[in-house]
């Protein structure tokens, strides 16, 4: 009995640093791309929108963008219909573009947030 505890005491050890550094290696790629991304910020991506930066959230990547005002005027589009149209088209690119294939072979949540030059959220 007690070697078997002290086997199954292993097996948890050794897989818990194994968690443990599987973390820590996918928060350092993270915190790699965070770092080469942010370098070439801010990034103008087109006439309405600039990434400003990313973040690293526990292991997971944001990006931040700000948005000229005058983009939902000159598109015709509410806000509502914007928002449902970008998580549509956001939801596609992580799920298909081959240059997220890293994020999804290691489940990582990559968030999206927009908002206007002045900072209010869109």
């Amino acid at each position: 009995m007690k070697k078997i505890f002290c086997i199954l005491s292993v097996v948890t050890l050794v897989s818990m640093m194994m968690s443990c550094n599987n973390n820590n290696s996918l928060r350092k790629e993270l915190l790699q791309m965070y770092n080469d991304t942010n370098k070439d910020c801010p990034m103008v991506i087109d006439r309405y929108t600039t990434l400003t930066s990313t973040l690293v959230i526990d292991n997971s990547l944001m990006y931040l963008y700000k948005v000229q005002q005058g983009l939902l005027d000159d598109l015709g589009l509410s806000k509502s219909y914007w928002k449902e149209s970008q998580t549509q088209n956001i939801k596609n690119i992580y799920c298909t573009d081959p240059d997220m294939i890293w994020f999804r072979m290691n489940k990582v949540p990559v968030i999206w947030s927009y908002e206007y030059q002045d900072g209010t959220s869109l």
